[in-house]
């Protein structure tokens, strides 16, 4: 039992041994793993950045949304994204050596120092930037509290390199999530045309309902959304005639679940930059695209090409009266068939040609007015994700449906018989 005992002491003592050499060399790596990265904070307590670049001091604050914004030197919304990319660096930038014995700090770009970058809502020391070492790829640093000069690795394109605060100015026109938009007015000189987004399909609702065009809605917001800029210009008179931005401009008004936005294109320059304001944004914009120039905004460069907004392979239900007959089918997914009250059934190979020439028939115009009677067909239809219609079809070969009242449509179709 003694002997038990004793060999039960020297194991208790090797373990606690070995937990104490373990637990050495734990601190001692994180020691050493923290001498080598510049700044060690936490990213999501940050609510304020202050950096000073030569004379000029620039702040930005993060509100309790998330959303930050430039204060100073001059007002404007800031690109979450990039202050966020900033804070990322000062976490992860390497320290490559450390200079315990250094000269003049003014040697080293430090006396005054090219850049000093202060975080507000955490406790982190201020870091001061300085010149480029000779050999390249690397910065002189100092760290408040932290002895020594550090040099610090960079990439080719890092902003300590040349810290300019003004990078992180918001650089998008809208400002916005383009797939979170849910309407879009575009006018000029009197005429507008708006978009309303329902469920997943684009529609037409002013001047009048009409099926807008999914395409043409995707290109318009991706033109918006991907719009680059040149620059800004802070402190201009927006009403100055060189940016015609006045009554003349094309005006984009976008709203989303959250956000929205009023923007107001107007002249462009020779170099293809186009002259443009926004709320919420006191700079004018100086914005590059050829293609912001030819956006759409009259009703017909909208309009869809399709006579339907209908998906022949959602379509559940159907009831196509023509030539005196009536067909009234609901589809079995589990076994791609269509059965009929009589308990016949059809092959999708028969349906869903027909249904194509009677949904997706080509659009090729439409006018105010009512349908010519007396109509010759008519289509009903329910889908799946519960959008429901009904086409009729006049002697003419005019066509009108119950989702845009007071129109009529001239599509390119051929009215298919009723099979059977």
């Amino acid at each position: 039992m003694k002997k038990i005992l004793v060999a039960l002491g020297f194991l208790v003592a090797a373990a606690a041994g070995f937990y104490l050499m373990m637990e050495r060399k734990d601190t001692r790596e994180r020691e050493e793993d923290s001498s080598r990265r510049l700044m060690t904070l936490d990213e999501r307590a940050v609510r304020g950045v202050r950096a000073t670049v030569g004379s000029v001091e620039w702040s930005l604050e993060r509100s309790d949304e998330g959303t930050w914004s430039i204060l100073a030197p001059i007002r404007d919304p800031a690109d979450g994204g990039a202050v966020m990319s900033l804070l990322q660096l000062l976490n992860q930038t390497e320290v490559l050596d450390t200079i315990d014995e250094p000269e003049q700090l003014s040697a080293y770009g430090l006396d005054p120092a090219m850049a000093e970058i202060r975080v507000v809502g955490t406790e982190a020391p201020v870091l001061y930037v300085g010149s480029e070492t000779p050999t390249g790829n690397s910065v002189f640093m100092r760290v408040e509290g932290r002895p020594g000069v550090l040099v610090a690795n960079v990439e080719m394109d890092s902003p300590f390199l040349s810290l300019d605060p003004g990078r992180l100015r918001d650089r998008s026109l809208t400002g916005m999530q383009m797939n979170d938009v849910r309407l879009v007015t575009i006018a000029q000189g009197g005429d507008s045309v708006t978009l309303e987004k329902e469920g997943e399909q684009w529609w037409i609702t002013a001047p009048r309902r009409l099926p807008a065009s999914q395409a043409v809605l995707t290109g318009l917001l991706e033109i918006l959304g991907n719009a680059e800029m040149a620059g800004f210009i802070d402190g201009a008179d927006r009403s100055e005639p060189r940016f015609r931005l006045g009554d003349s401009a094309l005006v984009v008004r976008l709203a989303g679940s959250v956000t929205e936005r009023e923007i107001r294109l107007g002249a462009g320059t020779d170099a293809g930059v186009r002259f443009a304001m926004r709320t919420g944004r006191e700079a004018i914009m100086a914005v590059l695209g050829e293609r912001l120039f030819t956006l759409p905004r009259s009703v017909d460069e909208f309009l869809d090409n399709k006579l339907t907004k209908a998906n022949r392979y959602k379509v559940r239900w159907f009831r196509y009266r023509s030539g005196g007959r009536i067909l009234e089918l609901r589809r079995d997914p589990e076994r791609e068939v269509w059965q009929a009250v009589d308990g016949s059934e059809y092959e999708d190979a028969t349906i869903l040609p027909m249904l194509v020439r009677l949904l997706e028939a080509r659009l090729l115009g439409w006018r105010p007015g009512s349908l010519p009677a007396p109509s010759v067909a008519d289509l009903e239809y329910e889908q799946d994700d519960g959008l429901k219609d009904r086409l009729v079809f006049g002697p003419d070969g005019s066509a009108a449906l119950d989702s845009a009242p007071g129109v009529v449509f001239t599509p390119r179709i051929s009215l298919p018989e009723i099979p059977g």
